[in-house]
């Protein structure tokens, strides 16, 4: 591919029909090839944009070591959004800190990081969409009640079409703002 054809979209679509049966991830007791990832991805991406995420706004992620964290990667990076990983041990005023000043507009929480975020999440101007994470499959609609803003549940995002989305990212758009350990001050986000 050229420089400028290389984003997520068109390099995980081109090893996708490549590749597609062959495995792309093992992770505990479940495998991925690489069809399954494009079309998990995308699935993410569209079920992120009929959310109202789009280009360029920025999406927090508190997830434990689990595969939704590359189709969250990578489901964003095809809308042209960007990733902010915050460090799961994140909590009180840090983990807002985070989500305040990276701007992110949303965020995707593992279920049993809710309550971190929730212990927050009222006080973030411009946040304005959770969406949760529980593979346990308790509903994201028993944790809507203690916050303000929208809360979705990570399993719709699955049920989106798994066409490629129509969304153009350019090579050189932010894909992810990455905080630092913050050991000689305040974390900065490091652009990626």
């Amino acid at each position: 591919l050229a420089l400028e054809d290389r984003t997520f979209k068109n390099l995980l679509g081109q090893l996708a029909s490549e590749r597609g049966e062959h495995k792309f991830l093992s992770f505990e007791d479940r495998t991925f090839t690489y069809g399954e990832t494009e079309a998990i991805s995308n699935r993410l991406a569209n079920g992120l944009a009929e959310l109202g995420v789009k280009h360029g706004d920025h999406v927090a992620t508190l997830l434990n070591n689990c595969p939704e964290i590359l189709w969250c990667y990578f489901g964003l990076a095809k809308l042209g959004a960007v990733t902010v990983p915050v460090n799961t041990a994140a909590k009180g005023e840090l983990l807002a800190y985070y989500i305040r000043q990276s701007d992110a507009r949303a965020v995707i929480v593992e279920a049993a990081l809710f309550d971190r975020l929730a212990e927050v999440a009222d006080g973030i101007e411009g946040l304005d969409r959770v969406i949760v994470l529980d593979e346990q499959g308790e509903l994201a609609a028993d944790h809507a009640s203690r916050l303000k803003v929208p809360v979705s549940d990570y399993a719709e995002l699955e049920r989106a079409s798994p066409e490629l989305p129509e969304s153009e990212p350019r090579f050189c758009d932010l894909a992810f703002l990455l905080y630092t350990s913050g050991t000689t001050g305040p974390s900065k986000g490091n652009m990626w």
